[in-house]
């Protein structure tokens, strides 16, 4: 194999690879994770309740976001893999409410996944 059949084989496959690449399109959406703040959605009126009959337990965690969102999850505690289902409160309120049920002392972060 000559060295123009190599140039010609190297050509094919980039331009094969940028078109692969051009053709992954993700549509903009308000998703958003991480540990800063982060463009998506903002988090706001944070609210910490506890079991009343035993507060050494968080009951549940409130708060609102600033758009929509289809579906929203909660994690607490870094050391587990845990995620609470969080249901918006009323319903189109941008209010959402996660059911925890966790003891106080084991809650090291505050970490919200939203989709709409």
């Amino acid at each position: 194999m000559g060295i123009n059949s190599v140039i010609a084989v190297g050509a094919v496959l980039a331009a094969f690879t940028v078109g692969l690449a051009g053709g992954n399109m993700v549509p903009g959406s308000g998703a958003g994770d991480g540990a800063m703040p982060i463009t998506g959605y903002r988090v706001s009126n944070i609210a910490y309740n506890l079991e009343p009959m035993d507060p050494q337990y968080l009951r549940s965690v409130e708060f609102d976001l600033d758009a929509p969102a289809g579906e929203v999850k909660l994690r607490l505690t870094s050391s587990t893999p845990v995620w609470y289902t969080c249901n918006e409160s009323p319903s189109g309120s941008g209010h959402w409410v996660c059911v925890t049920n966790v003891q106080v002392f084991t809650v090291d972060e505050f970490r919200v996944i939203a989709v709409r």
